[in-house]
């Protein structure tokens, strides 16, 4: 089962990463544009310093550059190249380099007054690399003309890049990084907004009981798109609220209808003439009436919910409750015991509630013998285990004996409809409580009752 969170924040995610990467897109091309405006701005400000250096003196062209430009040229390892030309082509200075980037068109001269930009590639090292130039003639002294070509290698390009990020940073630095900031908070609270909704609903299914009224999922808060959804499932709700109360109500009826003629039929047995047969005759009817007894006991424990939670010493509740109901069951031949602790345990549970669980859960150890043999013990957590030397229970049915009308004995005379532990399940859930069998180590069935601890007992 996938997690919505999980898939809203992949969603979310790729969202932001498709944008990301089309924002760096974008920002690569606005500093490719950037770059080449600064590449173009480079080279013309290389040829006017270069220009700049130039004279007519003594009826020739003297070059002569800064010493602080030469030594520019020197230490750029041949990345950094510049050619003074005169109108025959012949070379007057350069620096980087003793060869043309491009041979000269000395047509051209005096027909264009711009700047000439191009790129070549070049041997530099071993490695042919790719060089941005820029040309362009000047008229100087009686109409001669001079050719300047410069160029500039890749070496000035991540000069160039990091000119430009440090420039971008540094205007725009605090607004990218509040803008990448708002963006992961705003990522956290829609995924938290969609999902807190739902977190909601979801405490609000955890309260939901079977035969509560007017119980359902609240749409206040919930995305419109799941109005719908939370609507069927309200609408689900009251159709089975409406069939579980049909059905409680049906067996509450139908125990209670019965009784009348079962208590007719059982005055005309009992005035029948002594004998074996009306022995057995009234025998059958008790096991028919403690049927029907616990029918209504288990229509009345599922619609049971404790109001108010009591807190219970655990030792000494049992102790009460096996006073009460344990005498009769000791004369009937069995071995009952309860192993209190020294300290006391308080748990949150109804007297009465437990009551009616331990005596369903003795009855069913004693429907395994006369001289059966039933443990009681519990622990510092508030779990409460009720063990027996019985037949046990094989595995396949360990997990099914809670459900109603299943035997653990074959017998269909022991008055036992397979309805007591069913009603042990309904009363532990009224009170928050769970139930669970297991195999017992004097070989019978153990039973486990675990209890939440008050408040006296966590302090």
């Amino acid at each position: 089962m996938s997690s919505l969170r999980i898939k809203l924040i992949v969603m979310v995610v790729l969202t932001v990463g498709i944008t990301f990467i089309g924002s760096l897109m974008v920002f690569s091309l606005a500093v490719s544009s950037r770059m080449a405006s600064l590449e173009d701005l480079s080279l013309s400000e290389q040829m006017g310093d270069i220009a700049a250096a130039l004279s007519w003196q003594d009826g020739r062209i003297a070059v002569d550059v800064p010493v602080s430009l030469r030594r520019d040229y020197h230490t750029g390892a041949g990345q950094f190249i510049c050619i003074v030309s005169d109108e025959n082509g012949r070379i007057l200075d350069s620096f980087g380099s003793a060869q043309h980037l491009r041979p000269l068109d000395i047509s051209a001269k005096g027909l264009n007054d711009n700047v000439q930009l191009f790129s070549t590639l070049r041997e530099l090292g071993g490695n042919e690399l790719k060089f941005f130039a820029a040309e362009k003639w000047f008229t100087i002294g009686p109409d001669k003309w001079v050719n300047i070509q410069v160029g500039q290698g890749p070496a000035h390009e991540d000069v160039l890049a990091d000119e430009i990020l440090f420039e971008m940073f540094e205007r725009n630095g605090l607004l990218i990084g509040a803008l990448i900031a708002s963006l992961i908070g705003g990522v956290i609270f829609i995924v938290n907004q969609l999902t807190g909704s739902l977190r909601q609903l979801e405490k609000q299914a955890i309260t939901i009981h079977p035969g509560a009224q007017d119980q359902k999922l609240q749409v206040a808060r919930v995305p419109s798109e799941l109005v719908p959804l939370v609507s069927r499932i309200n609408e689900a709700l009251r159709r089975l609220n409406e069939a579980y109360v049909m059905q409680k109500n049906y067996s509450d009826m139908a125990a209670h209808e019965l009784r009348s003629p079962l208590a007719i039929v059982r005055c005309q047995a009992e005035a029948l003439a002594d004998s074996a047969e009306k022995n057995m005759l009234l025998d059958d009817i008790g096991n028919m009436e403690q049927v029907l007894t616990r029918l209504m006991q288990l229509s009345r424990s599922e619609s049971a919910m404790v109001g108010a939670h009591q807190s219970l010493e655990l030792g000494e509740t049992l102790g009460e409750i096996l006073s009460e109901i344990g005498g009769a069951l000791i004369r009937d031949g069995m071995q009952l015991s309860l192993t209190r602790l020294p300290q006391p345990v308080h748990i949150n549970a109804d007297q009465a509630m437990l009551e009616v669980m331990l005596r369903n859960l003795l009855d069913n150890a004693a429907a395994g013998g006369a001289d059966s043999t039933v443990t009681i013990s519990y622990d510092a957590t508030g779990s409460v285990f009720i063990a027996d030397n019985g037949p046990g229970v094989p595995d396949d049915k360990l997990s099914k004996i809670f459900d109603r009308f299943v035997r653990l004995s074959d017998s269909t005379t022991d008055g036992h409809a397979g309805l007591g532990l069913a009603i042990v399940l309904a009363l532990a859930d009224a009170q928050n409580a769970s139930v669970s069998a297991h195999h017992a180590d004097m070989g019978g069935l153990e039973i486990r009752l675990a209890f939440s601890l008050s408040a006296v007992s966590q302090l």
